[in-house]
């Protein structure tokens, strides 16, 4: 991925659209085009997708508990198994 970024601001894009997509599809039940368009989509059926097309985003609306599981609980479970040293 690095090298679709030519500037921090390009960098910045590509990191929020792809956080933008996976927030919608955790805690959304949006049904629709992705902002993120996907050139590899051309190499599958190259009559109905061009360079600029995006896939479909399914959004599942995770409940609350499974949503604190991704952002937070996983992360805080793992980190009491590592030893830090500062």
């Amino acid at each position: 991925m690095a090298d679709l970024a030519n500037s921090p601001e390009t960098a910045f894009d590509l990191y929020a659209s792809r956080y933008y997509a996976l927030r919608t599809m955790f805690e959304t039940s949006y049904k629709g085009e992705s902002p993120i368009a996907d050139p590899d989509l051309k190499m599958v059926e190259p009559d109905r997708y061009d360079d600029m097309a995006a896939p479909q985003l399914q959004g599942f609306a995770f409940p609350r508990d499974l949503l604190a599981d991704l952002y937070h609980n996983a992360a805080a479970k793992l980190m009491k198994t590592v030893e830090v040293t500062v």
